[in-house]
């Protein structure tokens, strides 16, 4: 009988292992199918990023920030979209850029005003406990130390806020990372140092030379300061936006 119920058990576990294992397959083949789709629907794509929604979710003290069309639109049109990239990304022979797009850190209204010290705020991939929190007129002050500090910004109608640092650079979430070709009338519009003198206009046939200019610092691109406008499936501009 003992022998009988030894077998029985080794069955059903390695009947439950395999059924593991083909869940297990199951997920990783539907992911890949959903990577193809995407890929399908937009040829450009190199890496869907990892989304907030799918790693964590939101309650009364776990702050998290809200999901917003392009989050999920792989298809992308006609259209601004904020950058990050640095020159090596930029192949001025295939005369393609290789970029990694990135959306505002934008909260609810309501949980930001109730917002208090314990909290926990997911902002750029990090999770921020929140300590201190001072209502400034609108302007809700988050952790205000002598060394820095997270503002929530009141957008336009006074709908949601906006994260940004002390330096008023906003914060972003990367969404995707992606390859597009210049189109044959590209230009990169390029910023002086000098935020009172005329910006640069940069042709594709340019952007090797004119890059060997630049010093290190002014050779990547942050979301707060880089704009490539996406037409007909091509770049056709890159701007870069003079900051402090």
């Amino acid at each position: 009988m003992k022998v009988r119920l030894t077998l029985v058990t080794v069955l059903a576990a390695l009947c439950l292992t395999a059924c593991n294992k083909q869940k297990s397959e199951s997920k990783e083949e539907s992911a890949d199918s959903i990577c193809v789709a995407e890929q399908a629907s937009n040829p450009n794509l190199i890496e869907e990023l990892p989304k907030y929604w799918d790693q964590h979710t939101a309650s009364a003290h776990y702050i998290m920030p809200l999901e917003q069309e392009l989050d999920r639109k792989v298809e992308l049109t006609d259209m601004d979209l904020r950058a990050k990239l640095s020159v090596d990304d930029i192949d001025c022979e295939e005369r393609s850029i290789t970029f990694t797009i990135g959306l505002p850190e934008v909260y609810s209204r309501e949980s930001i005003l109730n917002l208090t010290a314990d909290d926990t705020l997911l902002m750029e991939q990090e999770e921020l406990i929140v300590s201190t929190v001072n209502n400034d007129d609108g302007w809700i002050e988050i952790n205000c130390t002598n060394d820095r500090m997270f503002y929530m910004s009141g957008n336009e109608g006074g709908s949601d806020f906006t994260a940004m640092s002390d330096n008023d650079w906003i914060f972003y979430h990367d969404i995707r990372k992606l390859r597009y070709p210049m189109a044959e009338d590209f230009v990169f519009i390029d910023c002086d140092l000098d935020p009172m003198a005329p910006k640069h206009t940069i042709t594709a046939d340019q952007l090797k030379d004119y890059f060997k200019t630049l010093e290190d610092y002014r050779r990547t691109f942050d979301y707060n300061d880089c704009i490539i406008t996406l037409q007909d499936g091509q770049i056709r501009k890159m701007e870069r936006l003079w900051r402090p």
